[in-house]
């Protein structure tokens, strides 16, 4: 098994000093034990419902920036966007806690996956801004995906689902009750 990610092409030095001043911000800034760590970051990537769910799911697909984990003394404390500006910056858009420990569950159980599997894969992240789903995408001969959030704020126990489930699932929340009717 193994998981592999692209490298990262900006700067993170000073990552950890705007996740530090927007955790403040956020009112979660008392949950800092310590050092703050960094995990990944990985490829963010964004999709188009309408053609994802037609099955066009590598056209539906581009890579927007990347997505990172940030903890701190074991514990999850936010996911960050991360754009590279330039060689010595890097623009950060931080979420607190509840994406956070959604993000840090759905790795965990990707990671599980991919033991029991032996299976090895790139560590991606995929959104459907205008649909409220978000997903840990293992991409690899089988992909498979692990939803952080499904059309709701509630959390989620993270299920591995295959790029046939995720379609579905995408077009059962785009076709949703408002276009039933």
């Amino acid at each position: 098994m193994q998981l592999t990610c692209k490298p990262y092409p900006g700067n993170l030095d000073s990552v950890g000093t705007q996740v530090a001043r927007a955790l403040t911000g956020l009112g979660e800034a008392d949950d800092i034990a310590g050092t703050l760590t960094i995990h990944g970051p990985f490829p963010l990537y964004i999709a188009d419902p309408k053609q994802y769910a037609r099955g066009a799911t590598r056209r539906a697909t581009t890579q927007t920036g990347w997505r990172a984990l940030i903890s701190s003394g074991g514990r999850a404390l936010a996911s960050v966007n991360l754009s590279p500006l330039n060689n010595e910056e890097t623009s950060v858009h931080v979420r607190g806690k509840e994406s956070a420990e959604a993000l840090q569950r759905a790795l965990e159980t990707g990671l599980k996956w991919l033991e029991e599997n032996n299976v090895s894969a790139e560590l991606r992240f995929l959104t459907f801004p205008s649909l409220f789903i978000t997903v840990v995408w293992l991409h690899g001969r089988s992909p498979r995906f692990i939803p952080t959030r499904i059309a709701t704020k509630r959390q989620l126990n993270p299920s591995v689902l295959t790029r046939t489930e995720l379609m579905r699932r995408v077009a059962q929340v785009r076709n949703g009750p408002a276009k039933a009717r």
